[in-house]
């Protein structure tokens, strides 16, 4: 397949790195419903796309020795429904000190990296409402997490967000 063949090509200058981003998208954005009809209905596309990611991960799996590092980001802890049962040698890297600041920005970055582009917003009343919630309660929101007693690390999708509305 196309995947397969692309990591190939890919190593034979040196090992890529592959980053899916939100794994879990395509089974926790169909785990819901008004009633029952939709329920059944989004939960039969819930485990079509499962099957979809075991058969993508299976790929993973057969072209390891091709990949330098593979990094995998969602949401929801959903390894053990068998999506990921085509891979092995997974570490959960969530909650290990060693990766707090892997990904995400602290407040510092906020401030420093950011608000060139906050000032720079042609609506005050909108600008000021953005630096509000991005800037002084963003890494304490339910989209920020809390790494340790010293940083934060908040979704950089959230940042991007309200920065590309302007």
């Amino acid at each position: 397949g196309l995947l397969r063949d692309t990591i190939r090509y890919l190593s034979k200058e040196a090992q890529p790195v592959l980053l899916v981003d939100e794994y879990d998208a395509p089974l926790v954005d169909h785990i819901r419903g008004s009633n029952a009809q939709e329920w059944n209905h989004n939960l039969q596309v819930a485990e079509a796309n499962r099957q979809i990611l075991k058969d993508f991960y299976s790929v993973l799996k057969a072209q390891g020795g091709n990949l330098r590092f593979l990094m995998v980001t969602g949401v929801s802890k959903v390894a053990h429904v068998s999506v990921f049962s085509g891979l092995s040698n997974l570490n959960d890297i969530t909650l290990h000190p060693q990766y707090d600041m892997l990904l995400g920005y602290t407040q510092q970055e906020l401030e420093s990296y950011f608000s060139p582009y906050i000032l720079d917003y042609p609506n005050l009343e909108v600008r000021e409402a953005f630096t509000e919630s991005l800037l002084q309660d963003y890494a304490h929101t339910a989209q920020g997490k809390t790494i340790n007693d010293q940083h934060h690390a908040g979704r950089a999708g959230a940042a991007g967000n309200g920065l590309g509305e302007r």
